[in-house]
């Protein structure tokens, strides 16, 4: 039986830690982005989502995003074919206005205030995993069979023209994903430079980015 898995989406460190904390204990994988994303697996050619299965059991975003706000986020997902239950996603805020408040929960999105009260968190969280069937898989991020490797890289973000030093987790036709001392940004292009054989692809786009306990990021690519 697999594990449940959540979707943190929040710009500040020391939430996503508690948010790792907490859903760790309650023995779930945690995904954590700090910046705003409509979805962790966008389709290339349609802009929609392609999965048979939703990528999360649960998603948490912060409203006060760069870009696109929070309650956008999900609404965007909504517009995409997100496979994921709007009872199973719930949107943070320190202050909203009654009437956004309202908009958000008569949705089907849930909402939390800041300071984070927890046993709240909780018993949502609780009726969340009554509609979670874990025998059924949930998305992965890339179709094809993956090969692991352990290949040095420097990537060279188009942006900004910074060299970024990385470790290849693994690689499959269409993309590869990074263990990375610094977050890049969600869509940033990179332009992967090794002495490996890299079958992949040497120019790519960031996918998904998320933390790991000891401060490193793991990095998911596409090719392009």
């Amino acid at each position: 039986m697999r594990k449940r898995r959540t979707v943190v989406i929040e710009d500040e460190e020391f939430i996503i830690d508690l948010f790792k904390d907490f859903f760790s204990t309650r023995g779930y994988e945690v995904l954590a982005y700090t910046t705003a994303v409509v979805c962790p697996f966008p389709d290339e050619n349609e802009n929609r989502c392609n999965m048979d299965h939703p990528c999360a059991d649960v998603i948490i975003t912060d409203f006060s995003m760069s870009g696109m706000n929070g309650y956008e986020q999900l609404l965007e997902q909504s517009r995409r074919g997100c496979k994921l239950s709007r009872e199973n996603k719930a949107v943070l805020s320190g202050y909203l206005s009654d009437e956004i408040r309202r908009e958000i929960t008569q949705l089907g999105y849930a909402f939390f205030q800041k300071p984070i009260d927890w046993l709240e968190i909780g018993k949502w969280l609780e009726e969340c995993e009554k509609r979670i069937d874990l025998s059924q898989p949930l998305a992965s991020r890339r179709k094809e069979k993956r090969h692991i490797t352990h290949y040095d890289v420097h990537c060279l973000v188009n942006g900004t023209g910074e060299i970024v030093d990385g470790i290849t987790e693994d690689i499959s036709e269409s993309g590869l994903c990074l263990k990375l001392r610094i977050p890049l940004a969600a869509n940033e292009t990179i332009h992967i430079i090794t002495n490996h054989a890299i079958t992949a692809c040497a120019t790519a786009a960031v996918r998904w980015v998320s933390r790991n306990p000891d401060g490193s990021y793991m990095t998911g690519l596409s090719c392009q």
